[in-house]
């Protein structure tokens, strides 16, 4: 309950599915093999059994050591706050009687550490880099401190119709996140990983920041590049204490970035993320529009071709196409009820579903936080000739901000603009039919504790819809589904989810 409470700015139907403890993980997931362990749990490859995608599944077991379940309330409030396509997503999570369980998103690559060797060209390298320093610049401005940037935990992922590999963040298990009232440094706790941590980590009694990210940064690049450690020679022989005295104390090796052939670019990033004086280390964001990552060719991925869409590729010019603003329209017209399912479909489409409208929003995202602004929508829709009045745009922005939050998230934007046919696609059908269904059935009361008392719900669950009692059965879910998904595609109020009247607004 204190982990709902705190994950209040959270979309409530995410967090109610995750929180369902009256299930068990088997039921949902088969484990096929273990991926690793740490110092309060395990990870596992599981598979779903309702559409067969492979996730990652973390245990934590219940007799871990309180600071150990701290640390788990931590990720996974993290996770519930954090809505970015380069941090892997977080799916729900289970607990009984022995352990909790996380489920998350599985990146079926490599992580960073097979870039090492030269075994990657430099520009691979620096755009797999850039999609980290994305996620982490996201994290910070949504008061999440990784602590734990390493190989490890940068994972690459290949993804159909792109023409290159994308890098992703996971593993929140030693985040901190700013409550209101922290000071400016307000962390004091020595954890990481030996060959990244930052100095001020090691300095008993010393507050540190989210810097501690930049400086872990630094670290990864300069071995991506170098193939060593920027502090030690042979990094890897020598004992803990004596390689975090050097971290602490020894000079930046500028011999290695000669041998290597660093550019001069990349060089000057990583001295900058590598200051040791943590007020004039650069933040993530400023990392961002460093110039080795500023340029053309760190773009996001570009999508060369997919079915009508081929004109949202990237790099190139941006085109909001009319049948994209009308699918954001029609959202805004959907119950509570509707927009939530739309959500949920979002949360859970694979990427490849969803990769051209995903190409718009990293377009219209010129600032790179990860989410977008009324300005940056507005000249997004003025670049592509769509001179809209200022009512018909606010209209337009209050659609896509689900949350109230004054910007639009990354999920919220997938659920207003993804093609119908994600929604009635088999996998999203059968995904949610298993989040929802107990005994074979829908029931009113399963809908109801998740998306609250929606008046909407009547006329969809059919005679006695008013009721706890009411349910749907497989074919009737479909129905439902498919109903919503042509609703979209026409622009309209789906047949078997009436509009709401006038004074139902509170409900939508």
């Amino acid at each position: 309950s204190r982990l709902m409470r705190r994950a209040s700015r959270v979309a409530k139907p995410l967090l109610l599915l995750g929180a369902d403890s009256s299930r068990k993980v088997n039921e949902s997931y088969r484990t096929l093999r273990q991926l690793g362990s740490g110092g309060f749990g395990s990870v596992f490859l599981a598979e779903c059994r309702a559409t067969g995608e492979t996730v990652a599944v973390k245990h934590v077991p219940k007799l871990s050591t309180e600071k150990g379940m701290k640390f788990l309330h931590s990720e996974l409030e993290s996770l519930l706050r954090l809505d970015h396509p380069n941090i892997a997503k977080f799916y729900r999570f289970f607990e009984d009687a022995k352990a909790i369980y996380v489920v998350t998103e599985f990146c079926s690559d490599s992580d960073f550490g097979s870039l090492l060797g030269r075994g990657s060209s430099d520009d691979e390298v620096r755009h797999l880099f850039r999609d980290i320093v994305v996620a982490i610049a996201y994290c910070h401005q949504h008061g999440v401190v990784h602590r734990d940037i390493k190989f490890e935990n940068c994972l690459i992922q290949s993804l159909p119709h792109q023409q290159r590999r994308v890098g992703k963040v996971i593993d929140f298990g030693l985040a901190a996140i700013r409550r209101e009232g922290d000071t400016e440094r307000w962390l004091n706790e020595t954890l990481g990983s030996r060959y990244f941590v930052a100095p001020e980590v090691l300095e008993e009694g010393r507050p540190y920041d989210e810097k501690v990210d930049c400086w872990a940064l630094g670290v990864m690049l300069y071995i991506l590049l170098t193939d060593e450690h920027p502090f030690a020679e042979q990094a890897s022989k020598i004992a803990d204490t004596q390689l975090l005295q050097m971290i602490c104390s020894k000079p930046l090796r500028m011999r290695p970035l000669t041998d290597a052939d660093v550019a001069k670019d990349a060089a000057d990033l990583m001295k900058a993320l590598l200051e040791r004086d943590p007020h004039k280390r650069l933040d993530s964001q400023a990392a961002l529009f460093h110039r080795w990552l500023d340029s053309k060719q760190a773009a996001r991925p570009s999508i060369p071709e997919i079915s009508r869409c081929r004109t949202y590729s990237s790099p190139g010019p941006l085109k909001l196409e009319e049948q994209l603003l009308e699918r954001i329209r029609t959202f805004g017209s959907f119950t509570r009820f509707e927009r939530s399912v739309l959500t949920l479909v979002a949360h859970y489409a694979q990427e490849r579903e969803v990769a051209d409208v995903q190409s718009v929003f990293f377009q219209l995202d010129t600032t790179r936080s990860g989410t977008l602004t009324r300005p940056e929508l507005r000249q997004g829709l003025e670049m592509c000739g769509h001179n809209i009045s200022d009512e018909e745009f606010e209209e337009l922005f209050t659609s896509l901000d689900g949350d109230g939050t004054g910007e639009v998230h990354y999920t919220e934007w997938l659920a207003a603009t993804m093609e119908s046919h994600v929604l009635s696609s088999k996998s999203a059908i059968e995904q949610l039919y298993a989040l929802f269904a107990e005994g074979g059935l829908v029931k009113a009361q399963r809908l109801r504790s998740v998306f609250g008392k929606d008046r909407s719900f009547s006329g969809i669950l059919g005679p006695g819809s008013g009721g706890e009692d009411a349910t749907l059965n497989e074919e009737q879910f479909k129905t439902l589904m498919w109903d919503i998904a042509e609703a979209v595609e026409r622009g309209g109020t789906p047949k078997s989810g009436p509009p709401c009247a006038a004074g139902d607004a509170e409900d939508r």
